[in-house]
């Protein structure tokens, strides 16, 4: 800066000895009195630079608060589709329920077709998460669930996990990095409500909008939907590999940048040392395979009476069977999903502390309820299929 001034400074010194040496030396001293003041003057004509603070978005800080606890998932591959119809590019097995969704309204029904979550409304009065279930061939009135709109001005894209319990879904509200959140809650049995929501946490969290959250627990995969470094038509499907219990990068001796970096997923392949991909691609070849199958192909053993053994779903003597034995396969996989799932809980809680074996008890307990239950409903849909076609076969 000194330097600009010096320049300035002999430019004007020259211009002032040419026109002392044109005019008169009697104007000397005016015009060194002028290049006195000049070098301030030239000053006074710099522009002051002022710093402007930039205050971060309170999704941003959420953010940060979160980064610590950014879940170690393997994220196998993901691909960009348009946002109107991306539900269509997610191979979700049968067993893991049914998803719909059209302008309005984003549509879940169980693997057993007897409970659907749906979102109902719009961005003015607000959109709710409804629940209704099958009684005999009638839809029970729906229900408002009203427990989780305390935080939440929006929620949508329900998805209810094998184990009857375990809901995800989007919402925007006080507790979202941006636009719309993965949340997760859980049923509490006793009275039929969901607990308090909470945000799932990065690195399905962004500041941008994070749509949907699925899990098949039988084929081990997940599906994360988002718009996060998309133009606006567009949206993203990660295909991850879920883990039970949940992982962080605590003992991994990691800095606070790559932890970031993992948070944001700039990079799926730095993930693909996390597990074993190459057994998760051959997985999600295998379930779009099985979504193109015809299921009266698919073949079993279910014995009728001690003379008969059915193999096939063309064996059943009537649609009615036909659908009771699917209902029992899916009420089956969903079973052993929920048994793996209890033993995991049991091997999380021996090595827990004090505290936390007084939080997971009442989960223990719920869950070995919700199986005891489904236990005896296995054995009932078996007895009722048995009986209706030996019924059948009696009067053939």
């Amino acid at each position: 800066m000194k330097a600009f001034f010096l320049d300035e400074t002999i430019t004007f010194y020259s211009k002032i000895c040419i026109f002392v040496k044109m005019k008169n030396m009697k104007y000397l001293i005016l015009a060194l009195s002028l290049l006195a003041i000049y070098p301030v003057q030239a000053q006074k004509k710099k522009a002051k630079v002022q710093v402007v603070k930039v205050e971060k978005s309170a999704g941003e800080k959420l953010f940060e608060t979160m980064v610590s606890g950014t879940a170690k998932v393997m994220f196998i591959d993901s691909t960009i589709v348009d946002k109107s119809d991306f539900l269509k590019n997610i191979p979700l097995s049968k067993d893991a329920g049914d998803l719909t969704a059209n302008a309005t309204q984003a549509v879940y029904t169980n693997a057993l077709g007897n409970r659907r979550i749906y979102s109902e409304g719009d961005t003015l009065k607000g959109i709710h998460l409804y629940s209704s279930d099958l009684l005999g061939d009638t839809w029970s009135k729906p229900r408002q669930l009203s427990e989780l709109d305390a935080e939440m001005k929006e929620l949508n894209y329900p998805f209810l996990l094998a184990d009857g319990i375990t809901l995800f879904f989007a919402g925007k509200g006080e507790k979202s990095m941006g636009g719309y959140d993965i949340f997760m809650t859980r049923l509490n049995t006793d009275d039929g409500t969901y607990y308090k929501p909470e945000n799932y946490g990065l690195p399905f969290n962004s500041t941008a909008n994070d749509y949907l959250l699925v899990i098949d627990d039988i084929d081990s995969l997940g599906w994360l939907v988002s718009d996060r470094y998309q133009p606006a038509d567009k949206v993203c499907i990660y295909t991850f590999e879920p883990t039970n219990p949940r992982l962080n990068f605590g003992g991994d001796n990691l800095t606070n940048q790559q932890i970031e970096s993992y948070a944001k997923l700039n990079s799926i392949q730095a993930t693909w040392g996390f597990g074993n991909r190459k057994a998760a691609l051959e997985r999600l070849a295998n379930l779009r395979k099985q979504n193109h199958e015809d299921p009266s192909q698919q073949l079993f053993a279910f014995p009728i009476n001690d003379r008969l053994v059915y193999s096939s779903l063309d064996d059943f003597k009537s649609e009615k069977t036909r659908t009771l034995f699917k209902q029992l396969t899916e009420l089956k996989n969903q079973l052993k999903v929920n048994e793996q799932t209890l033993e995991g809980m049991r091997t999380k809680y021996s090595s827990a502390s004090v505290t936390e074996k007084k939080t997971l008890q009442n989960d223990l307990l719920n869950a070995e309820k919700t199986i005891q239950q489904q236990r005896t409903d296995v054995r009932d849909f078996e007895k009722k299929i048995r009986n209706e076609e030996n019924q059948l076969l009696t009067h053939s």
